[in-house]
């Protein structure tokens, strides 16, 4: 049994300098999102590093995006899955999210996720690794997307960096709409947000076991539109980023690239 966490980080700006320069204390530098996945049982943490140019939103089809990324990259391949994340309505109490965990076992990927976002849960392995990198990111130059993977790999042992896309605009961590992919086939689960654990089995093919806290029972619901219709393996279509807007560009290079140190001046950051 595998058992992961997952959580966002709050994003980080670069170029970035312990020593701030004052002027760019009313700018705002090139964005970076991060989202972590620790694997509780090594313990190690892939962060994910979003860079503004590949952001598509911290919605539901997001979190999917990079779940999926890191069970086919970096997971242990475990048949039983165990989720844990917080109570967060925008992240992750959405019925998408429950979506792929089904699709995922109907399709023989596993044959077991559960998934628990118990309410004030707050605190847990992600926020440990997230500490450690922003204590490195603090006390160091960050110019690039690069200084920051490599505060990231330094931060500590556990933490380990996946850059979302490159410097030179490639695309490695591919975004796919899920959401529109599964809708088809699935129902929404009524009111979602009163329920903290679920459960798929394979032994139920496409029923999701639903409990709102430890003490109540079980309730089992079929979101399978029509139960003799499952989806295929076959991965959603493919969703490009829309990069940088020209008016972005611009104002990354008029008012934050003095601010790089001097090596990167004409580098593509």
């Amino acid at each position: 049994m595998a058992h992961y966490s997952c959580d966002y980080a709050q994003q980080v700006h670069f170029p970035s300098n312990p020593l701030q320069p004052g002027p760019i204390y009313f700018l705002t530098p090139r964005k970076c999102g991060i989202f972590g996945v620790c694997c509780e049982a090594i313990p190690q943490q892939v962060n994910f590093l979003v860079d503004e140019a590949f952001l598509t939103g911290k919605g539901a089809n997001a979190v999917i995006i990079m779940l999926h990324y890191y069970l086919e990259h970096h997971g242990v391949h475990s048949a039983i899955v165990h989720f844990n994340a917080d109570n967060c309505a925008g992240q992750n109490l959405k019925n998408p999210i429950i979506w792929y965990l089904l699709w995922r076992v109907l399709t023989g990927l596993n044959k077991r996720i559960s998934l628990s976002l118990p309410a004030g849960h707050t605190k847990f392995s992600p926020d440990w690794c997230f500490g450690l990198l922003k204590q490195r990111f603090r006390r160091s130059v960050v110019g690039s997307l690069h200084d920051l993977v490599e505060v990231v790999e330094r931060s500590a042992s556990v933490n380990k960096a996946q850059v979302v896309g490159t410097l030179d605009g490639e695309c490695i961590v591919k975004s796919y709409d899920w959401t529109g992919h599964l809708s088809p086939f699935f129902k929404k689960i009524e009111a979602f947000k009163t329920f903290h654990h679920f459960v798929m089995d394979c032994q139920a093919m496409g029923e999701v076991s639903t409990i709102k806290t430890s003490d109540d029972p079980v309730v089992r619901e079929q979101l399978l539109r029509e139960p003799s219709v499952i989806p295929s393996t076959c991965l959603p279509p493919v969703v490009s980023p829309t990069g940088l807007s020209s008016e972005q560009q611009w104002y990354l290079y008029d008012r934050i690239r003095q601010f790089c140190p001097f090596i990167l001046m004409s580098v593509r950051i």
